[in-house]
């Protein structure tokens, strides 16, 4: 019978140690300052590279944040905005006009930071190259260059 009990009293206890300092009572002193939350508490529930046209499904399903861009990119950040959706995706090309953009969360970065995506500079060089090294040009240290 003791065994039926004991969870019973040890959630009873543990209510009674909490509870008194939630909501006022017993353990918080009104002098103390609110917190400020980051974002005003927002926590991001994102969606990866969805279409603009599933934005509506997406966000009854209450999702807030939309992350990378599938197809036109003003279309898609227009509708990200018309519905009051957070993003993550690439800037503009111009970085400076994303300034205006309330919603936008963060900048998207290039996927497999390795070099492996095609859409990186790294990873265009290494193209053809034997086992994907990238050919460095001649410095002033390589065993190349002669000395003066």
């Amino acid at each position: 019978m003791y065994h039926l009990c004991m969870p019973r009293k040890v959630l009873i206890l543990a209510l009674a140690l909490i509870l008194p300092g939630c909501g006022g009572g017993g353990g918080s002193s009104s002098d103390a300052p609110e917190p400020v939350l980051f974002l005003g508490g927002f926590f991001p529930i994102g969606v990866w590279v969805p279409p603009a046209y599933d934005f509506e499904k997406w966000k009854g399903r209450n999702v807030n944040t939309m992350v990378g861009v599938t197809q036109d990119f003003e279309e898609w950040n227009a509708e990200a905005n018309r519905l009051g959706l957070r993003m993550i995706r690439d800037s503009r090309p111009n970085p400076a006009d994303d300034a205006g953009e309330s919603l936008l969360l963060a900048w998207a970065q290039d996927d497999e930071p390795d070099g492996i995506s095609v859409r990186s500079p790294t990873a265009r060089s290494r193209r053809g190259t034997p086992r994907g090294r990238a050919s460095m040009p001649a410095g002033p240290c390589s065993s190349t260059s002669s000395a003066t």
